[in-house]
């Protein structure tokens, strides 16, 4: 199986299954929205939704809402791919 790897740091493995294999092409989409829909969410809430990471200034992301997003994201694309078919 093909997947893409992110930069090296003590948070970069996440491990998605999924119910088939998706190509780097669909993989690279679903990381572009993703990141995107966050920044724009991050920007319109000031980050409020994240949570608080050592201060008030930082914030990170938790695995659980990333693995839960990314879900919500692969299979509103799929179901849109069986609408179409």
């Amino acid at each position: 199986m093909s997947a893409i790897v992110g930069k090296n740091s003590s948070r970069n493995i996440a491990h998605l299954i999924l119910d088939k294999n998706i190509s780097i092409t669909k993989q690279t989409e679903l990381i572009k929205k993703f990141n995107t829909i966050l920044n724009e969410t991050r920007e319109r809430y000031f980050s409020l939704f994240l949570t608080n990471f050592r201060d008030n200034g930082r914030k990170r992301i938790s695995f659980d809402f990333s693995y839960k997003f990314l879900n919500y994201l692969y299979f509103k694309d799929k179901n849109r791919e069986l609408i179409n078919l």
